[in-house]
């Protein structure tokens, strides 16, 4: 079979089968098998996350009354989306609901 039936086939997409084909002439069967893949790299862990839940326990800097997202950036030296992500992470909405 060349490439392009066996992406048909497989529905998968050629580059892939070009790198099965690489792994079996190199390692045989056992190249086939599948490989762990280690996904996207963590670019704020637990430590960040800990930091961002502590600092709630804190008064808020600057004479505010509470915190909010521009004040949580300015004191951890962090981006916006850094923050907001660990707030939705662990459900935290700084804004008050109004019905």
């Amino acid at each position: 079979m060349i490439v392009s039936q066996i992406t048909r086939r497989l529905r998968v997409r050629p580059n892939i089968v070009i790198d099965w084909c690489g792994r079996f002439e190199q390692e045989g069967l056992p190249g086939l098998l599948d490989r762990s893949c280690p996904g996207k790299p963590v670019r704020y862990g637990g430590d960040f996350c800990k930091q961002v839940m502590e600092l709630f326990e804190q008064p808020p800097a600057g004479g505010q009354v509470h915190w909010d997202g521009a004040a949580v950036t300015d004191h951890l030296k962090t981006s916006t989306c850094a923050v907001w992500h660990v707030l939705r992470k662990e459900g935290i909405c700084l804004s008050r609901q109004r019905s």
